[in-house]
């Protein structure tokens, strides 16, 4: 994990006020307690690039969003003094919530531009000292859409959520694998640990919130446009995170298999422009869909949209139950058999052709997207939205 902390942080002052525009800006959500943000700041204060480098002062800035009085804030900044080698912006504040996150996701991306990147940790996380410079490496070039890193408790490895996460990751990597998310992959998808680029954040119009929304709506809006999104093994942060619902394994092991059966589809064009197949309808059956309807949500110019509809559609792919925490243990067993089952069905997967995709740098929105689909013959997909 981080470094051990110094007698002394690096005598750089923030100056609190700069108007330059940082490589990378972090959203923080304060909290109500000052022990955890202190915990967090000096962390953030340890960052350091690949080289094991002091990052420059103006590298990052940070937003912090109060859930509580901002004097609390404020007494925290006025504690570390100048110790702080970054730039700090406080906003309003906001309660704790998704509301919280998107305010600071918000101003965070108005201080970085459309060509920085924005991350979001929360308050008592403490991130590795390369946490910053894994992420900024990551999206650099434009190659990725978001990385999200892994979370662990204080002083261990991954618990039995963060096993389990693993564990459908690699599911995944062998029914339908995503180029822009190799192996090896944590599966975790947390608002502790994540980076996007500014062009993405800005064409998805910042986090949603309500029922779908939070990082799982940011994530689906970013994956119904076919953005290239990866879990990123070595950009980890020491937190604890509530226990959350358990998705069933079996549940995911189904989704998969007809997420790959369909991008198969979709990318011949079979139902669309090419003629359905006894396969193609064999799976309209199997998700007890009409082939003409399986054939009009195909029809959508991303895969990730085409997916979409098919998910909402279908009754076969209606999202299960989810399990209590409790349920882990099993689940975890059950996903070892079913990865075992992968591995003895498949020989090592190896993912289909990928075109260029994803959100172009300074565009508004997806590359390819509003372009006219080619006749039948001339016309072949290979899974994102890029020309």
């Amino acid at each position: 994990m981080a470094d051990p902390m110094p007698e002394s942080l690096p005598q750089t002052a923030a100056c609190q006020t700069a108007r330059s525009r940082p490589q990378a800006v972090i959203a923080l959500a304060a909290g109500r307690e000052p022990a955890p943000l202190l915990r967090s700041l000096c962390a953030l204060a340890l960052q350091r690039s690949m080289d094991r480098l002091w990052l420059a002062p103006d590298a990052f800035g940070v937003v912090l969003v109060p859930n509580g009085p901002v004097e609390t804030v404020e007494g925290v900044l006025a504690s570390l003094g100048p110790a702080l080698p970054y730039a700090v912006r406080i906003t309003a504040p906001v309660p704790a919530g998704d509301w919280a996150l998107r305010a600071g996701l918000d101003a965070a991306l108005r201080w970085a531009g459309s060509a920085g990147v924005v991350l979001s940790t929360t308050a008592g996380a403490v991130p590795e000292a390369g946490w910053v410079a894994q992420a900024l490496a990551a999206l650099a070039g434009g190659q990725l859409d978001a990385a999200l890193g892994e979370v662990v408790p204080p002083g261990r490895g991954p618990d039995a959520a963060g096993r389990h996460a693993g564990l459908l990751v690699a599911l995944a990597a062998r029914l339908d694998p995503d180029p822009a998310d190799p192996s090896p992959a944590h599966g975790q998808e947390s608002a502790a640990s994540l980076a996007l680029r500014g062009a993405a954040l800005r064409a998805l119009g910042g986090l949603p919130v309500g029922p779908a929304g939070g990082v799982a709506g940011l994530l689906a809006g970013l994956r119904r446009q076919d953005g290239r999104v990866r879990h990123l093994a070595g950009m980890r942060v020491e937190a604890t995170l509530p226990p959350a619902p358990v998705e069933p394994a079996r549940a995911v092991w189904r989704r998969l298999r007809a997420r790959r059966a369909m991008r198969e589809f979709w990318t011949q064009g079979n139902g669309v422009f090419e003629r359905e197949t006894p396969e193609f309808r064999r799976w309209a059956a199997r998700l007890g869909l009409p082939a003409g309807s399986l054939g009009a949500a195909l029809s959508a110019p991303c895969f990730g949209q085409a997916w979409t509809r098919v998910v909402a559609e279908s009754p076969a792919l209606a999202a299960p139950a989810t399990l209590p925490p409790t349920a882990l243990p099993r689940e975890i067993a059950a996903a070892h058999a079913l990865l075992a089952l992968a591995r003895l069905r498949r020989s090592p997967a190896v993912a289909p052709p990928q075109r260029p995709g994803g959100f172009a740098r300074g565009s508004p929105r997806p590359e390819g997207m509003g372009t006219v689909r080619k006749p039948a013959g001339a016309w072949k997909r290979a899974g994102s939205c890029g020309s």
